[in-house]
C-alpha cells in the first residue's frame, strides 16, 4: 500500500496477491494518466469493478509477458485478474 500527493493531486495503489487472484486499487488524479502492468495470462483474464475492462478511461495497451499493459484516465479503479493454474 502506497500514496504519493503529486502536484495534481493524490496517487494511490493498494494491491492483494492470494493464490487464485491479484487485486488492485488505484486512484490517479485529475488531469493525469497512469500506464500499468496487471499480472494476467491475457487482457480479457483482467476485470473492472468486477465487469471486463472496456471502460472508455481504460486503453489496453498489450500483453507484455505475463503482464497485461493498461493506461489510465483520471478516477478511481479496482482491478482484478484470475491466476492460470498450470496442472
Amino acid at each position: 500500500k502506497a500514496s504519493h500527493h503529486s502536484p495534481y493531486g493524490l496517487i494511490s495503489s493498494e494491491w492483494k496477491n492470494t493464490a487464485r487472484t491479484f487485486q488492485w486499487a488505484i486512484t490517479v488524479p485529475a488531469n493525469t494518466t497512469a500506464r500499468i502492468f496487471i499480472p494476467a495470462q491475457s487482457r480479457e483474464a483482467v476485470e473492472e469493478g468486477g465487469k471486463p475492462v472496456s471502460s472508455a478511461a481504460i486503453r489496453f495497451i498489450k500483453m507484455e509477458g505475463d503482464r497485461a499493459v493498461f493506461e489510465l484516465g483520471s478516477g478511481s479503479y479496482s482491478f482484478e485478474s484470475v491466476k492460470l493454474h498450470k496442472n
